[in-house]
């Protein structure tokens, strides 16, 4: 089973539950190529696939002994501290800051020279200017600011070891390092500046996926999609679509008109597939499409997003035998929904089954917060996460 809770709010977790890298085939694949084939490569269709690799964190939360206030570090020095020492074979995936002052080194296997090396601000604003033999990809949407800090989705990977260090930070100083470890006996080439064309074909790939998150993405060579609107109202679940399979439901798009935050948070979303005795999506539609609480905002990713009344959900929802939506309208008023539901029809192979629920709870003053805990085969694709109240 899964649980997962929010704090004083509402926290909506993704999963896909429930393998196999491809060779790298060309004469001159090039770094990118081996992490492609891992699904490393910022592909919305690539988070169903099964992975034989673990990810993981380190941050200045848990390098601090737990303490959000204190800034933390694998380990300090005079002016410098090094926020992480990873083994390899591995690949840093996201590099997160929220106040970038200082000087940054990144050790990429040899770590007496550093293969980077610039001002925080300038790595994470795209004013480094790194050039490789084919542009440069420190530029969004792979670095930038947003959500409260600075990040960096520009994958580095490494064959034997990699060291982040940071000279003179600011005393406010936070951060988080997200990588991926790999089974030792990965073929994999570390990070260069040398990128050839194929390299560079893959940062183009990745950032025409992200950079056209605000549009529709259907595919109407491959994919098909219904598109209706109907009126939902109180106390009724009522079925939205059903399908045979197999096949991946690819986007789902939803235009309430006479919505409210009030009553998105009052309409869930139902998923069943392949007969499955639990639901595979029990979800208010407000949680599910990334605003779990009641604040109305707009934002733009490329799994989930909202720009006024129209709200968008990609992650792939696979099927092998059938599948059925239905909405639950557990509010006083009437939900008027227009929608847009995409499939790609054919052979889903070993591809995973998507898993979302949300709960609500409280935090206590001091405690850790446990968000999820999860049993079964599969791996962690996302969570949104919103509070409300809180007392000082």
């Amino acid at each position: 089973g899964m649980i997962a809770r929010s704090i004083a709010g509402s926290l909506f977790v993704a999963l896909l539950m429930l393998p196999t890298i491809a060779s790298a085939g060309d004469k001159d694949p090039g770094w990118t190529s081996y992490i492609d084939a891992l699904g490393i490569n910022g592909q919305i269709d690539e988070l169903a696939t099964p992975r034989n690799y673990t990810v993981g964190q380190v941050s200045s939360y848990d390098t601090s002994g737990g303490s959000a206030d204190d800034m933390g570090a694998y380990e300090k020095r005079d002016n410098e501290i090094i926020l992480a020492v990873l083994d390899g074979p591995g690949c840093i995936t996201r590099f997160w800051v929220k106040n970038p002052v200082g000087f940054l080194r990144v050790y990429i296997d040899n770590l007496e020279n550093p293969v980077l090396m610039a001002q925080l601000g300038d790595f994470f604003s795209g004013d480094m200017h790194v050039q490789s033999r084919r542009g440069d990809i420190w530029i969004e949407p792979l670095v930038g600011a947003s959500g409260g800090g600075y990040y960096c989705y520009v994958p580095m990977p490494y064959k034997e070891k990699a060291a982040i260090v940071v000279e003179s930070p600011d005393p406010s100083f936070t951060y988080q390092i997200n990588y991926a470890t790999f089974p030792a006996d990965t073929e994999i080439a570390s990070f260069s500046l040398t990128n050839n064309r194929a390299d560079y074909e893959y940062f183009e790939d990745w950032k025409k996926e992200w950079n056209t998150a605000n549009f529709q993405l259907t595919d109407k060579k491959t994919e098909t999609y219904r598109h209706s609107r109907h009126q939902y109202y109180p106390d009724k679940n009522v079925l939205l679509y059903t399908n045979y399979g197999p096949g991946v439901i690819t986007e789902l798009e939803f235009m309430a008109e006479s919505a409210s935050d009030e009553i998105l948070a009052n309409a869930w979303l139902q998923v069943n597939v392949d007969g499955q005795k639990n639901p595979s999506i029990l979800c208010p539609l407000g949680a599910l499409f990334g605003s779990p609480v009641l604040d109305g905002s707009n934002f733009t990713s490329l799994p989930v997003g909202r720009d006024g009344t129209r709200m968008w959900f990609r992650f792939p929802i696979p099927f092998r035998d059938s599948i059925e939506m239905r909405i639950i309208n557990g509010g006083t008023q009437i939900l008027d929904m227009e929608y847009y539901i995409v499939t790609r029809e054919g052979d889903i192979g070993d591809q995973l089954y998507f898993v979302a629920r949300q709960e609500s709870g409280a935090t206590s003053a001091g405690q850790p917060f446990r968000a999820a805990d999860i049993q079964g085969q599969g791996h962690f694709v996302g969570m949104s996460m919103g509070a409300a109240g809180g007392e000082s």
